[in-house]
């Protein structure tokens, strides 16, 4: 046990005289797996980008009009 005596006023006018903290969900702070999820969406549109480029090229790489001939 504990040797610690306290009176039963002490425990009372201490926390009357700190202030009291509320609860804001909105503050805290966010989660690391919102981080991994946007590097994640960040770089699947990357992906898509590329991928939409290179489509391109490889059906419209050849089709060119009175361009210069080999």
């Amino acid at each position: 046990m504990s040797d610690i005596r306290t009176t039963p006023g002490a425990a009372g006018a201490a926390s009357a005289a700190l202030p009291l903290r509320q609860y804001h969900p909105a503050h805290e702070p966010h989660p690391e797996n919102g981080t991994a999820l946007g590097f994640w969406l960040y770089l699947m549109s990357d992906c898509l980008i590329f991928a939409a480029l290179f489509a391109t090229y490889g059906v419209l790489g050849r089709s060119y009009a009175a361009g210069p001939t080999g």
